[in-house]
């Protein structure tokens, strides 16, 4: 009897200590919804981005551990003016990518970014001028990220700085966010993102 009640106790022991060391590695929202990434494509659950019903649900259950993956926005659901907004992760270098993006003409694309470093415990915000159209050679033209060249381009097509980063944070936080909260319970809040270091584009200081 003795020897069942220590059994038992050692893998309570062990369940708590696994759960602690989640809850201890778990610093910030982004890294609940890493790990809850991992653990939809794993597991084949609904859970994290998968749960989100506003988007498009693909099966991963077939692609290997390191296979980045992408989810988009369904476009009912996207806010006006905005033409696409992804999430993506890559589990080889741990990252999370949060994309907006708007088309300026058929062959120019503003585009925000987010992108989350796992290890770092750091969200980096980039604005670029994307570029889609080939170039003669076949090839794509390197992206437009100069602040000053991206601030050109933005007074061209009459695109305020502070209307662009107050509508990129509102779909950040009220769209991505607020959407994984809603499905997901996380010890975290969009008041309180956790222990994360924010830098932010030099484009919007």
């Amino acid at each position: 009897m003795k020897k069942i009640i220590s059994i038992g106790l050692i893998v309570l022991c062990l369940g708590l200590g696994g759960f602690v060391l989640m809850q201890k590695r778990e610093k910030n929202i982004f890294d609940e919804m890493y790990q809850e990434e991992q653990t939809a494509i794993k597991s084949n659950q609904k859970i994290g981005f998968a749960a989100v019903p506003q988007i498009e649900q693909q099966s991963y259950k077939d692609v290997g551990p390191d296979f980045p993956i992408l989810r988009s926005y369904k476009k009912q659901y996207l806010p006006e003016n905005i033409d696409s907004v992804t999430v993506s992760f890559d589990f080889e270098t741990k990252e999370i990518g949060f994309s907006l993006s708007k088309e300026l003409t058929d062959s120019l694309i503003l585009n925000v970014s987010y992108h989350y470093y796992v290890q770092k415990k750091e969200l980096i915000e980039k604005v670029r001028i994307v570029q889609s159209q080939l170039n003669s050679d076949g090839n794509y033209p390197e992206d437009i990220e100069n602040p000053k060249k991206v601030t050109d381009y933005l007074e061209k097509y009459k695109i305020s700085i502070t209307d662009l980063k107050e509508e990129t944070d509102k779909v950040f936080n009220q769209l991505i966010v607020s959407d994984w909260l809603n499905v997901n319970q996380s010890n975290y809040s969009l008041d309180d993102l956790g222990d994360v270091k924010y830098i932010q584009a030099s484009i919007f200081e």
